[in-house]
């Protein structure tokens, strides 16, 4: 027997890192997936007493409680009833406690956030609905308890989460090495391919079919620029839907971070909602600031916290239209078309490039030699750069999870 001989490292091909990843991850987080499912377990039976709390209210006969209400009228309390039993019913229904992930911890946050989404549509439309909470104040015992049961769970699951926070956070710095690698891969494919074509030209393509190509690849990039400018149209279109919602807030929350002793401004996440709320911890931060404006500019607020400004109560209502959005979850929102735009601006640098290398051969602009090494340096800075990102890939898996690994074409 040798004695001091180091294990043999793990080879892993390069395209099955990421899996290789997450079943190292789910493997690190121990019980944390049995605890998870555990109290996730629990959200269908829930999902059904709500939904009979629904039915059950909406079979009460009594008449509403009016004595407080001012000239009521009773048939459009009852029809505000239905209305409100159909609207919490449909919201319920459609409910889920699956999510696909890649991973354990994913998954179970994917469903923390639909709990979240959950329980803030059934407080937006309580304030949508406040006559008919008042007119029934004894009837809705039931409503009470099972939203509350679901709030406790809602919390448990997001205190499980807090305890494998770190452990999230090391998964996502190799999740992004493995990225960068694999833009470097793909990045290596496309100009061996422009490399093909500029070889391939150089030796055969005449005249014609020079020009029958360019411009064929010349349509090709036509068509991706309008589908780049279509989809950036759309994320600028959501981007500035989430804006508008805090804009309103730009003169107020300057006057507030006047007189707070906070370190972070509100006036920055009020004018810069997408760059300042990256997570939940920053999105939470947002709307305790939200609350001390609201302080602020309540009527009965103390002097030394009151703020001079004209429009309060058009700023309370603005303030309680944004704290009953989930503004973390609609940025959140934004990473498929952020990713739709990157994919397309990859394609057109893709075409330019081929373009480019057809241009050069028709208008004999640059010697096909000269462009040909221009090419295989950068290809080789670019292997250069995967053999250092392989290897820091492998050090962060022996430091988060203690295992020896050699990344493999």
């Amino acid at each position: 027997m040798l004695f001091g001989r180091k294990p043999e490292p793990e080879k892993v091909k390069e395209e099955e890192l990421r899996k290789f990843l997450n079943q190292t991850f789910d493997k690190k987080l121990g019980k944390f997936s049995s605890n998870a499912a555990s109290i996730v377990k629990q959200l269908p039976a829930l999902k059904k007493d709500f939904i009979r709390d629904c039915d059950e209210f909406e079979g009460i006969d009594a008449e509403p409680y009016t004595e407080y209400t001012w000239n009521p009228n009773i048939n459009a309390i009852k029809s505000q009833k239905t209305a409100y039993v159909d609207v919490l019913r449909n919201l319920t229904s459609k409910f889920t406690s699956e999510s696909e992930a890649p991973n354990a911890y994913f998954r179970y946050k994917m469903i923390m956030l639909n709990i979240d989404e959950l329980l803030n549509n059934i407080l937006k439309y309580n304030s949508h609905y406040k006559t008919v909470l008042y007119c029934y104040p004894g009837h809705l015992r039931g409503f009470k308890k099972t939203f509350s049961s679901i709030e406790q769970l809602r919390n448990a699951l997001k205190t499980e989460l807090a305890s494998r926070e770190n452990d999230y956070t090391s998964y996502n710095e190799i999740s992004d090495m493995i990225s960068k690698l694999n833009s470097a891969t793909q990045e290596i494919g496309m100009l061996k391919g422009n490399l093909s074509t500029l070889e391939e030209n150089k030796k055969s393509l005449h005249e014609s079919n020079i020009d029958k190509e360019l411009s064929e690849f010349e349509s090709k990039l036509s068509a991706k620029q309008q589908e780049l400018s279509n989809a950036k149209a759309k994320l600028s279109s959501l981007r500035d839907s989430i804006r508008i919602q805090t804009a309103p807030l730009d003169r107020a929350s300057r006057k507030f971070d006047h007189i707070s002793k906070r370190k972070r401004k509100l006036n920055y996440f009020v004018t810069n909602p997408i760059e300042a709320i990256s997570s939940e911890e920053e999105y939470a931060e947002f709307l305790e600031l939200l609350n001390e404006l609201k302080t602020c500019v309540t009527p009965n607020a103390p002097d030394e916290k009151s703020l001079d400004i004209t429009n309060k109560a058009e700023t309370l209502d603005i303030i309680s239209k944004i704290t009953s959005l989930d503004l973390y979850r609609k940025i959140l929102s934004l990473e498929p078309f952020d990713s739709e735009v990157r994919t397309i601006t990859s394609e057109i640098k893709e075409l330019e490039r081929t373009i480019y290398s057809i241009r050069a051969i028709k208008d004999g602009k640059l010697k096909s030699a000269g462009e040909i090494e221009r090419i295989n340096r950068e290809i080789t800075n670019l292997q250069n750069s995967k053999v250092h990102t392989k290897a820091e890939i492998a050090r962060l898996f022996a430091e988060s999870y203690s295992k020896q690994i050699l990344v493999t074409e």
